[in-house]
Protein backbone atom coordinates (compact mmCIF):
# COMPACT_ATOMS: atom_id res chain seq x y z
CA UNK A 1 0.00 0.00 0.00
CA UNK A 2 2.96 2.24 0.36
CA UNK A 3 5.70 2.78 -2.20
CA UNK A 4 9.27 3.94 -1.91
CA UNK A 5 10.76 6.61 -4.21
CA UNK A 6 14.53 6.99 -4.71
CA UNK A 7 15.99 10.26 -6.05
CA UNK A 8 19.50 10.36 -7.47
CA UNK A 9 21.43 13.65 -7.86
CA UNK A 10 24.20 13.79 -10.53
CA UNK A 11 26.84 16.53 -10.29
CA UNK A 12 28.74 17.31 -13.48
CA UNK A 13 32.00 19.32 -13.15
CA UNK A 14 33.01 21.34 -16.19
CA UNK A 15 36.66 22.31 -16.52
CA UNK A 16 37.63 25.19 -18.77
CA UNK A 17 41.26 25.13 -19.87
CA UNK A 18 42.89 28.34 -21.16
CA UNK A 19 45.93 28.37 -23.37
CA UNK A 20 48.16 31.36 -23.89
CA UNK A 21 50.03 32.25 -27.05
CA UNK A 22 52.99 34.64 -26.89
CA UNK A 23 54.16 36.36 -30.07
CA UNK A 24 57.75 37.65 -30.28
CA UNK A 25 59.74 39.57 -32.79
CA UNK A 26 63.21 38.10 -33.49
CA UNK A 27 66.13 40.13 -34.71
CA UNK A 28 69.06 38.46 -36.45
CA UNK A 29 72.71 39.37 -36.38
CA UNK A 30 72.35 40.61 -39.96
CA UNK A 31 69.92 43.31 -39.02
CA UNK A 32 71.58 46.71 -38.95
CA UNK A 33 68.88 48.90 -37.47
CA UNK A 34 65.55 49.06 -35.79
CA UNK A 35 63.27 50.33 -38.48
CA UNK A 36 61.01 52.30 -36.15
CA UNK A 37 63.82 54.51 -34.81
CA UNK A 38 66.07 56.42 -37.25
CA UNK A 39 69.78 56.20 -36.48
CA UNK A 40 72.28 59.02 -36.73
CA UNK A 41 75.88 58.72 -37.98
CA UNK A 42 77.08 58.60 -34.38
CA UNK A 43 74.77 55.88 -33.24
CA UNK A 44 76.22 52.51 -32.62
CA UNK A 45 74.14 49.54 -33.43
CA UNK A 46 74.22 47.06 -30.60
CA UNK A 47 74.18 43.38 -31.18
CA UNK A 48 70.61 42.10 -30.88
CA UNK A 49 71.24 38.76 -29.24
CA UNK A 50 69.91 40.11 -25.96
CA UNK A 51 67.20 42.32 -27.38
CA UNK A 52 63.86 41.55 -25.75
CA UNK A 53 60.37 42.44 -26.69
CA UNK A 54 58.03 43.12 -23.75
CA UNK A 55 60.65 41.60 -21.46
CA UNK A 56 60.30 38.21 -23.08
CA UNK A 57 63.53 36.58 -23.95
CA UNK A 58 63.17 35.45 -27.51
CA UNK A 59 65.66 32.63 -27.27
CA UNK A 60 63.75 30.88 -24.48
CA UNK A 61 60.06 31.86 -24.44
CA UNK A 62 58.15 30.89 -21.31
CA UNK A 63 54.81 29.13 -21.29
CA UNK A 64 53.37 31.22 -18.42
CA UNK A 65 53.28 28.06 -16.22
CA UNK A 66 49.82 27.05 -17.44
CA UNK A 67 49.39 23.29 -17.26
CA UNK A 68 46.55 21.85 -19.31
CA UNK A 69 47.07 18.12 -18.93
CA UNK A 70 46.20 17.69 -15.22
CA UNK A 71 43.38 20.03 -14.20
CA UNK A 72 42.61 19.81 -10.50
CA UNK A 73 39.05 18.94 -9.44
CA UNK A 74 37.16 19.99 -6.36
CA UNK A 75 37.10 17.63 -3.40
CA UNK A 76 33.60 18.01 -1.91
CA UNK A 77 32.88 16.15 1.31
CA UNK A 78 30.57 13.15 1.08
CA UNK A 79 28.95 10.95 3.73
CA UNK A 80 31.63 11.68 6.31
CA UNK A 81 31.25 15.45 6.18
CA UNK A 82 30.19 16.91 9.51
CA UNK A 83 27.27 19.33 9.67
CA UNK A 84 27.13 20.07 13.35
CA UNK A 85 28.14 23.67 12.87
CA UNK A 86 26.06 24.41 9.78
CA UNK A 87 22.90 26.44 9.85
CA UNK A 88 19.93 26.59 7.54
CA UNK A 89 18.99 29.77 5.63
CA UNK A 90 16.93 30.95 8.57
CA UNK A 91 20.00 30.72 10.77
CA UNK A 92 18.42 27.96 12.83
CA UNK A 93 20.94 25.34 14.02
CA UNK A 94 20.21 21.95 12.43
CA UNK A 95 21.17 19.85 15.43
CA UNK A 96 18.37 17.75 16.94
CA UNK A 97 17.12 19.16 20.21
CA UNK A 98 17.00 16.47 22.89
CA UNK A 99 14.67 16.96 25.83
CA UNK A 100 16.58 16.27 29.05
CA UNK A 101 15.47 13.17 30.88
CA UNK A 102 14.87 15.15 34.02
CA UNK A 103 11.92 16.90 32.30
CA UNK A 104 9.85 13.64 32.54
CA UNK A 105 7.92 13.36 35.78
CA UNK A 106 8.04 9.84 37.21
CA UNK A 107 4.56 8.65 38.20
CA UNK A 108 3.89 7.14 41.62
CA UNK A 109 0.92 5.58 43.39
CA UNK A 110 0.93 8.32 46.06
CA UNK A 111 -2.67 9.40 46.64
CA UNK A 112 -4.00 6.92 44.07
CA UNK A 113 -6.63 4.49 45.38
CA UNK A 114 -8.34 1.44 43.83
CA UNK A 115 -12.04 0.80 44.42
CA UNK A 116 -11.95 -2.99 44.12
CA UNK A 117 -10.99 -4.53 47.48
CA UNK A 118 -8.97 -7.25 45.71
CA UNK A 119 -6.80 -4.84 43.72
CA UNK A 120 -3.84 -2.53 44.35
CA UNK A 121 -2.00 0.25 42.56
CA UNK A 122 1.05 -0.34 40.38
CA UNK A 123 2.80 2.04 37.98
CA UNK A 124 2.37 0.67 34.45
CA UNK A 125 3.75 2.67 31.51
CA UNK A 126 4.47 5.56 33.90
CA UNK A 127 0.77 5.63 34.87
CA UNK A 128 -0.71 4.60 38.23
CA UNK A 129 -2.93 1.60 37.45
CA UNK A 130 -5.17 -0.70 39.48
CA UNK A 131 -4.01 -4.31 39.24
CA UNK A 132 -5.78 -7.35 40.68
CA UNK A 133 -4.09 -9.00 43.64
CA UNK A 134 -2.34 -12.31 43.14
CA UNK A 135 -4.89 -15.10 42.62
CA UNK A 136 -7.42 -12.69 41.04
CA UNK A 137 -8.14 -11.40 37.52
CA UNK A 138 -10.28 -8.70 35.92
CA UNK A 139 -13.76 -9.63 34.67
CA UNK A 140 -16.14 -6.83 33.69
CA UNK A 141 -14.27 -4.34 35.90
CA UNK A 142 -14.21 -6.61 38.97
CA UNK A 143 -11.29 -8.62 40.41
CA UNK A 144 -12.60 -12.19 40.45
CA UNK A 145 -10.86 -15.11 42.13
CA UNK A 146 -9.07 -17.51 39.78
CA UNK A 147 -10.92 -20.51 41.24
CA UNK A 148 -14.45 -21.60 40.19
CA UNK A 149 -16.67 -18.57 40.89
CA UNK A 150 -20.41 -18.18 40.31
CA UNK A 151 -21.09 -14.87 38.56
CA UNK A 152 -24.90 -15.18 38.28
CA UNK A 153 -27.85 -17.24 37.10
CA UNK A 154 -29.81 -17.56 33.84
CA UNK A 155 -33.20 -18.51 32.38
CA UNK A 156 -34.32 -18.48 28.72
CA UNK A 157 -36.91 -19.77 26.21
CA UNK A 158 -36.74 -19.92 22.42
CA UNK A 159 -39.11 -20.91 19.63
CA UNK A 160 -38.25 -20.45 15.96
CA UNK A 161 -36.60 -21.69 12.80
CA UNK A 162 -33.12 -23.15 12.67
CA UNK A 163 -31.40 -21.47 9.70
CA UNK A 164 -29.50 -23.94 7.55
CA UNK A 165 -25.73 -23.49 7.46
CA UNK A 166 -24.70 -21.25 4.59
CA UNK A 167 -28.00 -19.35 4.44
CA UNK A 168 -27.55 -15.80 3.16
CA UNK A 169 -27.53 -13.41 6.10
CA UNK A 170 -30.35 -11.32 4.64
CA UNK A 171 -32.53 -14.45 4.33
CA UNK A 172 -32.11 -15.70 7.91
CA UNK A 173 -35.17 -15.95 10.12
CA UNK A 174 -35.32 -14.94 13.73
CA UNK A 175 -37.27 -16.52 16.56
CA UNK A 176 -39.07 -15.56 19.75
CA UNK A 177 -38.07 -15.71 23.40
CA UNK A 178 -36.11 -13.87 26.09
CA UNK A 179 -32.86 -14.56 27.95
CA UNK A 180 -32.81 -13.21 31.50
CA UNK A 181 -29.59 -13.52 33.49
CA UNK A 182 -27.32 -11.85 36.04
CA UNK A 183 -23.57 -11.25 36.07
CA UNK A 184 -21.47 -9.89 38.94
CA UNK A 185 -24.42 -7.99 40.39
CA UNK A 186 -25.95 -6.78 37.11
CA UNK A 187 -29.43 -8.04 36.09
CA UNK A 188 -29.95 -8.24 32.32
CA UNK A 189 -32.72 -9.23 29.86
CA UNK A 190 -32.12 -9.68 26.12
CA UNK A 191 -35.25 -9.86 23.96
CA UNK A 192 -36.06 -9.12 20.33
CA UNK A 193 -33.61 -6.88 18.44
CA UNK A 194 -34.66 -6.04 14.87
CA UNK A 195 -31.98 -5.48 12.22
CA UNK A 196 -33.60 -5.19 8.79
CA UNK A 197 -37.36 -5.59 8.72
CA UNK A 198 -38.09 -9.24 9.55
CA UNK A 199 -34.43 -10.06 10.27
CA UNK A 200 -33.96 -10.08 14.00
CA UNK A 201 -32.44 -11.72 17.07
CA UNK A 202 -32.79 -14.10 18.85
CA UNK A 203 -31.70 -16.34 15.99
CA UNK A 204 -30.93 -20.07 15.76
CA UNK A 205 -28.41 -21.32 13.17
CA UNK A 206 -27.01 -24.70 12.23
CA UNK A 207 -23.23 -24.72 12.69
CA UNK A 208 -21.66 -28.02 11.79
CA UNK A 209 -23.13 -30.63 14.14
CA UNK A 210 -24.45 -27.98 16.54
CA UNK A 211 -27.36 -25.57 16.83
CA UNK A 212 -26.38 -22.12 18.13
CA UNK A 213 -29.04 -19.76 19.44
CA UNK A 214 -27.99 -16.17 20.13
CA UNK A 215 -29.50 -13.09 21.74
CA UNK A 216 -27.85 -9.64 21.61
CA UNK A 217 -28.36 -6.50 23.68
CA UNK A 218 -28.30 -4.18 20.63
CA UNK A 219 -26.96 -4.03 17.08
CA UNK A 220 -24.15 -1.83 15.79
CA UNK A 221 -21.17 -2.38 13.51
CA UNK A 222 -19.05 -1.53 16.55
CA UNK A 223 -20.21 -4.72 18.26
CA UNK A 224 -22.59 -5.93 20.94
CA UNK A 225 -22.90 -8.11 24.02
CA UNK A 226 -24.47 -11.51 23.50
CA UNK A 227 -26.03 -14.44 25.35
CA UNK A 228 -25.71 -17.77 23.55
CA UNK A 229 -27.02 -21.32 23.93
CA UNK A 230 -25.21 -24.06 22.00
CA UNK A 231 -26.14 -27.74 21.85
CA UNK A 232 -25.55 -30.71 19.50
CA UNK A 233 -28.31 -30.99 16.87
CA UNK A 234 -28.68 -34.64 17.88
CA UNK A 235 -29.98 -33.48 21.28
CA UNK A 236 -32.98 -31.76 19.68
CA UNK A 237 -35.28 -34.44 21.05
CA UNK A 238 -38.42 -33.95 23.10
CA UNK A 239 -38.15 -34.07 26.88
CA UNK A 240 -36.04 -32.80 29.78
CA UNK A 241 -32.25 -32.46 29.45
CA UNK A 242 -29.31 -31.33 31.55
CA UNK A 243 -26.69 -29.10 29.95
CA UNK A 244 -23.83 -31.34 31.05
CA UNK A 245 -25.43 -34.60 29.79
CA UNK A 246 -26.45 -32.96 26.50
CA UNK A 247 -22.97 -31.39 26.04
CA UNK A 248 -24.74 -28.03 25.88
CA UNK A 249 -23.15 -24.71 26.93
CA UNK A 250 -24.37 -21.19 27.63
CA UNK A 251 -22.02 -18.23 27.13
CA UNK A 252 -22.12 -14.50 27.85
CA UNK A 253 -19.65 -12.15 26.15
CA UNK A 254 -18.90 -9.60 23.42
CA UNK A 255 -19.23 -10.00 19.64
CA UNK A 256 -18.19 -7.94 16.60
CA UNK A 257 -20.09 -7.70 13.32
CA UNK A 258 -18.58 -7.29 9.86
CA UNK A 259 -19.62 -7.82 6.24
CA UNK A 260 -18.26 -11.36 6.45
CA UNK A 261 -20.20 -12.30 9.59
CA UNK A 262 -19.74 -12.28 13.35
CA UNK A 263 -16.75 -12.99 15.58
CA UNK A 264 -16.53 -13.39 19.34
CA UNK A 265 -14.14 -10.89 20.93
CA UNK A 266 -14.13 -12.03 24.56
CA UNK A 267 -16.30 -13.85 27.12
CA UNK A 268 -17.59 -12.93 30.55
CA UNK A 269 -19.31 -16.11 31.77
CA UNK A 270 -19.87 -19.72 30.71
CA UNK A 271 -21.74 -22.71 32.08
CA UNK A 272 -22.83 -26.29 31.47
CA UNK A 273 -24.63 -26.30 34.83
CA UNK A 274 -28.40 -26.21 34.24
CA UNK A 275 -31.48 -27.78 32.70
CA UNK A 276 -33.69 -27.26 29.66
CA UNK A 277 -36.70 -28.91 28.03
CA UNK A 278 -37.30 -29.54 24.34
CA UNK A 279 -40.99 -29.19 23.47
CA UNK A 280 -42.45 -29.74 20.00
CA UNK A 281 -39.92 -31.21 17.59
CA UNK A 282 -40.12 -30.40 13.87
CA UNK A 283 -37.60 -30.37 11.04
CA UNK A 284 -35.76 -27.07 10.89
CA UNK A 285 -37.33 -25.86 14.13
CA UNK A 286 -36.20 -25.43 17.76
CA UNK A 287 -38.45 -25.21 20.80
CA UNK A 288 -36.63 -24.78 24.12
CA UNK A 289 -38.55 -24.03 27.33
CA UNK A 290 -37.75 -23.68 31.00
CA UNK A 291 -33.96 -23.42 30.63
CA UNK A 292 -32.22 -22.33 33.85
CA UNK A 293 -28.92 -22.68 35.68
CA UNK A 294 -25.81 -20.94 37.04
CA UNK A 295 -23.19 -18.86 35.24
CA UNK A 296 -19.48 -19.09 36.13
CA UNK A 297 -16.37 -17.03 35.60
CA UNK A 298 -14.49 -18.79 32.76
CA UNK A 299 -10.94 -18.44 34.17
CA UNK A 300 -11.23 -21.92 35.71
CA UNK A 301 -10.82 -23.33 32.18
CA UNK A 302 -7.20 -22.09 32.14
CA UNK A 303 -5.42 -22.81 28.85
CA UNK A 304 -8.60 -24.44 27.49
CA UNK A 305 -10.35 -21.07 27.51
CA UNK A 306 -11.35 -20.47 23.86
CA UNK A 307 -11.42 -16.64 24.11
CA UNK A 308 -9.95 -14.02 26.46
CA UNK A 309 -11.99 -12.80 29.42
CA UNK A 310 -13.56 -9.36 28.96
CA UNK A 311 -11.68 -7.19 31.47
CA UNK A 312 -13.91 -4.12 31.26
Amino acid sequence: MKGLTAMFLCIVALFVLASCENTTRVLTDKDTAVTDIPLSDNDTVAQNDEVTTDDIVTDDPQSDDIVTDDPAIDDPQGDTAQNDNTVNPDNTPNDTVVTPDNDVVTATCDGFTCDDPNSHCEVVGNEPTCVCDEGYHWNTGVCVEDTLTVTGTFTFDFTGAVNAEGTDFQQMQGGEGDATFSHLGDDLTYGTVTLYGDLHFPMANANGANIITMWIDSFSMGGAKFFMFSMPAAQNTAGAHTLSAASAVVTYGDVSFSRSGMSIDCIRAMSNDGNFTIGTVAAGQLNVTGASGNLYDPAVLGTSLPYPICEE
